[in-house]
């Protein structure tokens, strides 16, 4: 039994033509996205020097996610998820031909319409984050079987990981050589690139048939989530630990004023965690959680609040990379867990709205979080307020687990 558990998920998970399509469009939107907030967040730095404004472009991009996040979960859930999915890819690439253009040589390029036009990028590159998220939350469940799910989220998470991984240490080499320009043209032509492994997608093609009389209503999403203590608690903490722990926008200053290793040294640290959380993924794949499924979450994201808590008190770099792969292989335990439980919970005709849910929860929660980090770095300094915010994510761990008794006793096999 145990060797068919193995080998007959990977048999149906990498046999599926439209697994593999879409894993591939994930991959590249990924990593695309992931070296344009390398480049964006040093350009942004080396012209304006002031961590408010890395703050402040992480809430130009959060701002249409949060605006348009029900309305998008509604699209996808009464329309065909994958013309949605290919039009979002599509307004990312246009994010990126803006960035193209701004960064250019050009003299009537003055330096305030380059500080406009980033965080322009931003706000566009929200836009279409706000739709991606529930349409491939969407169309993922229709090209495995349900009892598949588990280890479909885990290679999935993987996968992303591994973009997330290479994508800023690429970014940082490609900056350092090739300058700002070259970085983003190399963005939009990824970006194309995931435009065509989309349309080769098959599955989410076809219109949902929706009955308006019975169909869930705009904010039935909402409603069904508050409705879960497991799933709203799951989300609440991921919410409050990303919120609070994250320190990602304020790794330009750490390579920049503190390790003095420039946009090569940004790369690392940005890759540190996916690194990690690349790691914890495949093992996650050959060892699914499932008997203590609530437990391991809540102890991951008190480990994510501990390492952060350590990047915060580290002066060596080296420790300061190793300790954020460790908050990456705690992330990639919560990140598959969240997953598997809104999969297998979730009705099929109501996926893209609780995934817009989730990405008000979830997503939004990585530029609100960095907004959080750049005013707390300028008000309290670097470094307190990297470890007020993990303090605060390990105390919002410990209210977790004695508030939300049904999370902590989860086991998977009761979904």
């Amino acid at each position: 039994m145990r060797s068919m558990s193995v080998s007959l998920p990977r048999q149906w998970i990498l046999g599926s033509r439209d697994f593999s399509f879409l894993l591939s469009t994930r991959f590249l939107v990924v990593f695309a996205t992931q070296i344009q907030a390398v480049a964006v967040g040093w350009l942004l730095y080396s012209i304006k020097q002031d961590p408010l404004y890395l703050g402040l472009i992480g809430l130009a991009e959060v701002m249409p996610a949060l605006t348009f996040a029900l309305v998008s979960g509604w699209i996808v859930d009464r329309s065909r998820p994958l013309f949605v999915y290919r039009m979002a890819i599509l307004c990312s690439a246009l994010s990126a031909g803006l960035l193209v253009f701004i960064s250019g040589d050009a003299s009537f390029v003055s330096l305030g319409m380059k500080v406009f036009g980033i965080f322009f990028a931003a706000f566009l590159t929200g836009f279409a984050r706000s739709f991606i998220s529930p349409a491939q939350f969407s169309i993922l469940p229709l090209t495995v079987p349900r009892e598949f799910l588990g280890k479909a989220t885990a290679w999935s998470s993987s996968l992303v990981q591994v973009s997330s991984l290479a994508g800023p240490a690429f970014g940082g080499f490609l900056y350092a050589f090739a300058g700002a320009r070259g970085v983003f043209g190399f963005v939009l032509t990824i970006l194309l690139l995931a435009q065509f492994t989309a349309r080769e997608l098959q599955q989410g093609r076809e219109k949902r048939k929706v009955q308006t009389n019975s169909s869930p209503g705009f904010f039935s999403g909402v409603q069904f989530v508050f409705a879960h203590q497991i799933i709203l608690a799951a989300m609440s903490l991921d919410m409050f630990a990303v919120l609070f722990g994250g320190a990602t926008a304020l790794f330009p200053i750490f390579a920049r004023d503190i390790f003095s290793n420039g946009p090569v040294g940004l790369g690392f640290l940005r890759a540190s965690m996916p690194f990690g959380s690349f790691l914890m993924g495949w093992f996650l794949i050959r060892f699914p959680i499932s008997r203590f499924s609530g437990k391991s979450l809540l102890i991951a994201f008190c480990g994510f609040g501990l390492s952060i808590f350590g990047f915060g008190l580290s002066h060596s770099f080296i420790l300061s990379c190793a300790l954020l792969v460790l908050t990456g292989m705690c992330d990639s335990v919560s990140m598959v867990t969240r997953q598997t439980i809104l999969q297998m919970s979730t009705p099929p005709e109501m996926r893209g709205r609780v995934a817009s849910v989730s990405s008000i929860f979830i997503g939004s929660s990585n530029e609100i979080g960095a907004f959080e980090s750049g005013l707390a770095a300028k008000v309290l300094g670097l470094r307190p307020s990297i470890l007020f915010g993990a303090s605060m994510t390990i105390l919002v761990v410990v209210i977790t687990w004695f508030r939300a008794p049904k999370l902590r006793k989860l086991k998977m096999s009761d979904l």
